[in-house]
């Protein structure tokens, strides 16, 4: 049962791999994709009320889904369904990122059908995933960086506050993620370091420069 698995796979997933909230709503949308076109290609099934509920990453399977669930048979998904789906993305024009994706997730979905013993065969083995055109990243100059950084208005709080996050993205290059989710208990201004919670909630501790931190100093002691 397809669905059972995909809900048994998210599990492992958010329980023995600690994965993120954002990694698992990307996983489901995959395992949804996959289904999608098994229903509408290969079973022709148009009418919504035969088919299987979505994969949903925050709930869990229940018993109602198990009647639907036989719509779809693990073991009848094969490498010809595998090259089907990846020419249906094609003709859907998903951007190569998206294919990529998709079969990393399905790699990752049926290696651990494989382990669990539900297949025999991974059907995604071999299956080789579209080549990514690399693009050269392009630069800003000096006086656009300058002129980027003269845009806060350091007479306010908020001010300061976009000051300090622009230093800590240019000198030490964190993610969106690991900046909100800062506390002041993570700035160690003695030792110029930041404690920052990454993917799968990991820590880790990283140096930055004495300006990035003075301006961090700066918006904590800020009056307002």
């Amino acid at each position: 049962m397809y669905i059972k698995a995909a809900y048994d796979f998210l599990k492992n997933l958010k329980v023995v791999k600690n994965a993120s909230e954002h990694t698992l709503r990307n996983y489901a949308i995959d395992l949804n994709s996959l289904k999608e076109y098994i229903e509408k290609e290969e079973l022709d099934i148009q009418k919504p009320e035969f088919l299987p509920d979505k994969v949903r990453y925050n709930t869990e399977y229940e018993d109602r889904f198990i009647g639907k669930d036989q719509v779809i048979q693990l073991d009848t998904i094969t490498r010809n369904t595998i090259r089907g789906f990846l020419a249906w993305l094609n003709k859907n024009q998903s951007n190569k990122r998206t294919v990529v994706r998709r079969i990393s997730s399905l790699r990752s979905f049926f290696k651990y059908c494989i382990v669990q013993n539900m297949i025999a065969t991974n059907p995604v083995e071999d299956i080789e995933s579209p080549k990514i055109d690399k693009t050269v990243p392009t630069s800003l100059s000096f006086e656009q960086i300058q002129k980027l950084f003269d845009q806060p208005d350091t007479r306010t709080i908020l001010g300061f506050r976009d000051r300090a996050i622009m230093e800590l993205f240019y000198s030490s290059g964190l993610r969106v993620s690991e900046l909100v989710s800062l506390n002041r208990v993570d700035f160690e201004s003695e030792n110029l370091l930041l404690k920052l919670r990454g993917k799968g909630k990991k820590e880790r501790i990283v140096p930055i420069t004495k300006n990035a931190a003075e301006w961090i100093k700066a918006y904590l002691e800020h009056p307002e």
